[in-house]
């Protein structure tokens, strides 16, 4: 997932406002189905 955005002018403070903060990194659900199978596992 690629979050951000482009602007003109660099104002850091008023363009890049998310309502809930992200994190570096997400959580890992461990023993879970896949969702999207990778082009290797057909």
């Amino acid at each position: 997932m690629l979050i951000g955005g482009i602007s003109t002018v660099n104002g850091d403070n008023i363009d890049d406002v998310f309502n809930e903060p992200i994190g570096q990194f997400s959580a890992i659900e461990e023993n879970v189905l896949p969702i999207h199978l990778l082009v290797s596992v057909f």
